[in-house]
């Protein structure tokens, strides 16, 4: 493997290793728009 392909690589890896880090907080917004949806449901229509 030549130093470019290498680099690229690298580069690659990079960029999803952000990517992933990013899905955490993702998640725990998903988590809590759906907490407050059932909140809201709960509270109104109930």
């Amino acid at each position: 493997m030549n130093r470019s392909t290498r680099e690229e690589l690298q580069r690659e890896i990079d960029r999803d290793r952000r990517a992933e880090r990013m899905m955490v907080p993702y998640a725990l917004l998903a988590v809590a728009v759906i907490a407050v949806i059932m909140v809201v449901r709960e509270v109104f229509f109930v």
